[in-house]
């Protein structure tokens, strides 16, 4: 699957409380060249964290202000992984894996420095938010029609809904069961269905999007056209894998079975479709399909 991960790497926004234990775990993981420590941190690098960290403990215990490490960092039991982060400028997206001994559940947190980066993020899926000074969530929806033709379009899902941020300041993501994963895109276009939404969890850089697609094959497939200047999106990676389509090779797939497509795809009507609702793909590019029963 070529949905370019990012190596784990160590975070150090003192937001982020993980226990001493655990960086040292990921300096000998730094150590080993298993992972690579973001050029973001070379000026404050972990051993300096570490020494830091310590030095603070120990002060505050002589000071007999605490007794034991902060209760967030294990809290009734349950363990939090920095899994991955992108960034874009000074703003940036981590992904974090919360694990106990039952269940593992994956969240993110979404960091917004500057004004003229755009945010989109999955509606119902905010957890909370921080402001610095003011951070906004206002309903956004591409459709063509307009207000009347908006309300029947998300019925019969002709509309591309997202939550759109406005502002300055980071915003923590609702849990999910399925694995978070990064993915960057610069002067690309992504196709995404529209009844496949939950799919992108969040986007954000600087991005335009046409209302959905009417053409041969729009009572099959619905889809949105997203032109990507440069950006990063965080979709749920462990439900799709994917397909890639050469010039003069076409392939026919089940609507269903579709996430979403990249790269200078043509869309249309199969022909001879006697089974299932099929539609060919032809050009260059991937196509993302489904791993869900």
């Amino acid at each position: 699957m070529d949905i370019n991960f990012q190596t784990a790497q160590q975070k150090t926004n003192t937001d982020i409380e993980l226990s001493t234990k655990e960086l040292e775990a990921i300096q000998e993981l730094i150590n080993d060249q298993i992972i690579v420590q973001s050029p973001s941190i070379e000026n404050n690098s972990l051993p300096q964290i570490l020494k830091e960290r310590s030095q603070s403990q120990n002060q505050n215990l002589n000071q007999n202000q605490i007794k034991d490490l902060p209760a967030s960092n294990n809290s009734f039991g349950v363990r939090m992984q920095l899994v991955s982060e992108l960034a874009f400028g000074k703003n940036h997206i981590s992904i974090f894996r919360f694990k106990n001994k039952q269940s593992e559940v994956y969240s993110a947190e979404i960091i917004k420095k500057e004004e003229n980066t755009q945010l989109l993020i999955l509606p119902g899926s905010l957890a909370y938010k921080q402001q610095n000074p003011k951070m906004t969530v206002e309903y956004y929806g591409v459709r063509s029609g307009g207000v009347s033709g908006f309300i029947k379009s998300q019925v019969t899902g002709e509309s591309f809904v997202m939550t759109e941020v406005k502002g300055l300041g980071s915003l923590r993501l609702a849990t999910n069961n399925n694995i978070l994963g990064l993915k960057s895109f610069r002067h690309e276009k992504l196709y995404l269905p529209n009844n496949n939404i939950a799919y992108l969890q969040a986007l954000m850089g600087t991005f335009e999007i046409s209302p959905p697609i009417k053409n041969k094959a729009f009572n099959l497939v619905t889809y949105t056209e997203l032109r990507l200047n440069k950006a990063i999106a965080l979709l749920e990676c462990d439900s799709f894998y994917e397909l890639e389509v050469f010039p003069n090779n076409s392939v026919e797939i089940e609507t269903s079975q579709i996430v979403f497509w990249t790269g200078d795809l043509l869309l249309d009507e199969a022909k001879n479709d006697d089974e299932g609702n099929l539609v060919r793909f032809s050009g260059s590019g991937k196509v993302y399909l489904s791993l869900e029963a």
